[in-house]
């Protein structure tokens, strides 16, 4: 575990840096889903009969 934090300790900058891009990348990608799935969600709860197809496709992309 002293290899981890020594590793950590020497590369402190490249690790912060890295944990900016990794943690913008969720951000971006839960505004994404956001954008898309509460608006979906919506649309599912006033039309019941598009709710098969679009939780196919849902469980598709989930896969992928």
């Amino acid at each position: 575990m002293s290899a981890f934090f020594d590793f950590v300790w020497r590369n402190w900058r490249e690790v912060l840096e890295l944990t900016g891009q990794h943690l913008l990348l969720v951000v971006k990608a839960m505004a994404f889903a956001v954008a898309i799935g509460i608006p979906v969600g919506v649309l599912l709860t006033r039309r019941a009969s598009l709710k098969r197809p679009v939780l196919a496709v849902a469980g598709v992309l989930q896969t992928v």
